[in-house]
């Protein structure tokens, strides 16, 4: 009998039933490895392989490292590429601190943009204050503030630096967020990225270039880009002159939820790892920051926009005559026919505060920020939206500070002013020491509650201590002002209808303090500096600030020494291995130099700066091929670079390459750097080509950024002279002559300068200064000689050509004229010499 089992059929086929079809449920078991599993396993290995060869850059906001043989937290330089792009991306303020805290420390993280960062001048911005103050109320604790804020971004990439900093355990989170959601990434005013993609996708973005794969797609991207797209440098709020956008936009409504989302999640994130949370509004310039730009409501017909026209300009005519009540009347016209232009609800603030009417002033000017059409400033809405979010939350873990009413409490005329902020949102030192204040007001809550602070029995500091604390002097303010008056030199501030009268108060703020004079400023500051060092000798901001001042003292070694110091506190400090690289090179120490500029490199690779440095210092090694190659390299990651191509100009010219040089030059001077150094190094390779049209523009613009300075003035002068503008030349030393009476060099030219058109009297005047000022210089003397027979003053002109001869016994030219004045003085007879020929 066969015992074979018979072979069955599947009812529906022909084939065997052995041989059926897998069932569904392994299908698409099978499936789905095809569809999920195989590609996640090649998007890792693709991940890893690209880890493994170095492509792609750590995208997180902290970095460990190694320091004193312990494991340590420090400030990563490329932290911003992920939000901004590597081209555009600021970097954080650079900090290293021991991964585990120690003992009675207490350990806070300040989160915003870059007024939280201490914009302009962060090394007295709000961590550095707040830590300040807490020192000092509480001498008997440690405490370490950390600035993780940045500037341009907003909670888009607050959010996932906040993630990242729950690795440093801190106690407290203080969270000072709302200038950026308009214009930072993917907000509906930004230009680093696409502007309003939904949430999830601005997520998925983000997340990816955290990945080497997404950065690797992201590099492809910008290599297929149009040339000039990727010619991109940060040029401040200037890249935001085409971001304009109608208050009434719904995009707007779209932007706030998203600030809830995020705005949550990061307080979320701060609970969850243990922190407690001080959660504040955002102060802005009301009074003093008029708006950027302003839009009328789209459904203005043209006959009421001419209407409206009509009563604007009136009321603009009415307030140049300081006729405030028909200035009112004519705006209050305007008003009712479009109140959403923002200029208008500025000028009808002013005009009500005029009248004494301040409650309505507050609210027009309010108004005129929330209708801004360029909103860098943070709105009202932004402000009662953070409030309402803070509220939700359990008062002991959430504090909110409600520091926009404080600031405008504590204003001289109960409104924000330029007496708080240098422009729109950024705050002066005198501001920063009101935010810190409260804030340090709800910190010392918080730590209080959680036993970490002793009974205090201290006052709150001084704005005096604190300012000493922080090595804040008269040589930093001058700084500070200059890098303010370059701010506010390009749009969008020049269209802000207060543009002149800020300007004016910022030159007349450099004025004041340049009058010191430059040696007693530097020794001053240097003085203060050094106290304050003396008591906090391992702060690395004050060594670094001492190092600034010391070199400008002439003191390189000294500022050497603190920089090294600098540097071994904080290593991540790219500004630092910078500056010290330069002063090895002033020191002649160029190996050194190229050590310094080659590790600032590691931490950022693309940094321009630095590569121009390490160019410099490779040029002065010799090393003129690699010089040339660092430069290139530094224009094509950004070839706009104008002080790079200048720097190839003059090596191409070096080496007798004249048509190629003159084509490298001509790059530089389109594509200038409105920094101070850059414009004077183009301006005075200008003067030296022979292009004094370029070079008075070069000094022009650069008197634009430092008016207050004499010695810009009289280089400028000297430019114009060369150019046959004699007039202009006499304006810009008179200016000189007045930031600095004492200058020989101002006297002496101006003297020239005059003679050259013809006032010998007064000539002889500024000849006669310069040779009191500068005694030893026989050209003063001559001139004098000179300007006096110009003058017809023969005899008093024998006398000063004589005392010339008496002291250079070897000027012939002197000799000459004491004999052509002596036949004139004493003729013989018949002869008429009256008018001596010079």
């Amino acid at each position: 009998m066969n015992s074979k089992r018979p072979e069955t059929k599947h009812p529906c086929s022909d084939q065997p039933a052995d041989l059926a079809p897998l069932n569904s449920k392994r299908v698409w078991i099978y499936r789905l490895i095809a569809l999920v599993v195989i590609p996640l396993l090649l998007i890792l290995l693709v991940e890893v392989g690209l880890k493994i060869v170095g492509f792609g850059y750590n995208p997180h906001f902290l970095i460990k490292m190694r320091k004193d043989g312990k494991l340590a937290y420090a400030s990563n330089p490329k932290a911003g590429w992920r939000f901004l792009g590597r081209d555009l991306a600021r970097e954080p303020f650079p900090f290293c601190v021991p991964a585990e805290k120690s003992s009675n420390t207490v350990r806070i993280v300040i989160f915003g943009e870059s007024a939280a960062y201490g914009d302009p001048h962060p090394q007295v911005g709000l961590a550095r204050m707040l830590q300040a103050i807490l020192e000092y109320r509480h001498p008997e604790t440690h405490f370490e503030v950390i600035n993780a804020a940045m500037t341009g971004i907003n909670t888009h990439a607050i959010r996932l630096i906040a993630k990242d900093c729950t690795a440093l355990k801190a106690d407290v989170w203080v969270l000072y967020i709302g200038n950026n959601e308009v214009i930072g990434p993917f907000g509906p005013g930004t230009v680093f990225t696409t502007r309003m993609p939904p949430l999830w996708l601005v997520r998925l973005v983000t997340w990816a270039k955290g990945t080497r794969l997404g950065q690797c797609m992201e590099s492809i991207s910008l290599v297929l880009q149009p040339k000039t797209a990727s010619k991109r440098q940060w040029l401040g709020l200037m890249m935001f002159a085409n971001s304009k956008l109608h208050p009434l936009d719904p995009k707007l409504q779209i932007t706030q939820k998203w600030f809830d989302k995020n705005l949550t999640e990061i307080i979320n994130t701060a609970l969850d790892s243990g922190a407690s949370v001080v959660v504040s509004t955002v102060g802005v310039n009301l009074l003093d920051c008029a708006p950027f730009a302003s839009l009328h409501k789209p459904d203005l017909t043209p006959e009421d926009l001419n209407r409206w026209t009509n009563f604007f300009e009136k009321g603009k005519s009415a307030e140049k005559r300081e006729d405030w009540q028909g200035a009112m009347e004519a705006y209050n016209a305007a008003i009712s026919i479009d109140d959403t232009f923002a200029e208008l609800r500025y000028r009808r603030g002013l005009c009500a505060l005029a009248l004494g009417l301040t409650n309505l002033a507050v609210e027009e000017l309010t108004a005129a920020c929330d209708f801004d059409a360029l909103q860098f400033r943070c709105s009202s809405r932004f402000n009662e939206l953070t409030k309402q979010i803070a509220r939700r939350y359990d008062h002991r873990r959430v504090i909110l500070v409600d520091t926009k009413s404080a600031l405008t409490q504590l204003s001289p005329r109960g409104i924000p002013d330029s007496t708080l902020f240098y422009e729109h949102v950024h705050l002066t030192v005198e501001g920063t020491y009101i935010v810190a204040t409260n804030i340090a007001q709800a910190v010392e809550a918080i730590i209080s509650q959680k036993g970490l602070l002793h009974p205090h029995n201290s006052d709150w500091p001084s704005f005096e201590e604190c300012v000493f604390r922080l090595g804040w002097t008269d040589f930093d303010k001058i700084s500070t002002l200059s890098d303010m008056l370059m701010r506010i030199s390009d749009p969008p501030f020049i269209w802000q209808c207060n543009h002149e009268q800020h300007r004016q108060k910022l030159v007349a703020k450099t004025q004041l303090l340049i009058s010191l004079g430059h040696h007693a400023i530097v020794s001053n500051s240097l003085a203060q500096v050094e106290s304050a060092l003396s008591k906090w000798p391992f702060d690395p901001v004050l060594l670094q600030r001492a190092a600034i001042i010391r070199q400008a003292a002439g003191d390189t070694d000294a500022a050497i020494s603190a920089l090294q110091k600098h540097i071994e506190i904080v290593p991540v400090s790219v500004d630092g291995l910078r500056m010290l690289a330069i002063a090895y090179l002033r020191k002649g120490l160029t190996r050194a130099a190229i050590k310094a500029t080659s590790t600032a490199l590691t931490l950022n690779e693309r940094d321009i700066w630095t590569l121009r440095l390490l160019a410099q210092c490779q040029l002065q090694a010799g090393q003129t091929n690699s010089a040339m190659k660092t430069l290139w390299k530094a224009v094509r990651i950004n070839p706009v670079f104008g002080p790079a191509w200048l720097d190839l100009a003059k090596i191409y010219e070096s080496r007798g390459e004249t048509n190629r040089a003159t084509e490298l030059y001509r790059y530089a001077l389109t594509n200038r750097v409105l920094r101070p150094a850059e414009l004077l190094q183009l301006a005075r390779t200008c003067v030296q080509k022979g292009w004094l049209d370029k070079a008075i523009q070069n000094y022009t613009d650069l008197i634009l950024l430092k008016p207050a300075d004499p010695e810009l003035r009289i280089e400028a002068a000297r430019a114009l002279s060369l150019a046959g503008r004699h007039r202009e030349a006499i304006e810009n030393l008179q200016i000189a002559l007045t930031l600095n009476p004492n200058s020989g060099v101002a006297r002496y030219l101006l003297g020239l300068e005059l003679g050259r058109v013809g006032q010998h009297v007064q000539a002889a005047e500024q000849f006669n200064e310069a040779c009191r000022i500068m005694p030893d210089l026989p050209e003063a003397y001559f001139n004098l000689g000179i300007a006096l027979m110009n003058a017809g003053e023969n005899k008093r002109a024998l006398e000063v050509f004589e005392s010339v001869l008496s002291r250079w016994p070897t000027n012939q030219l002197a000799r000459e004229k004491i004999q052509l004045l002596r036949a004139v003085l004493n003729p013989p007879p018949g002869t008429n010499l009256s008018h001596p020929e010079n």
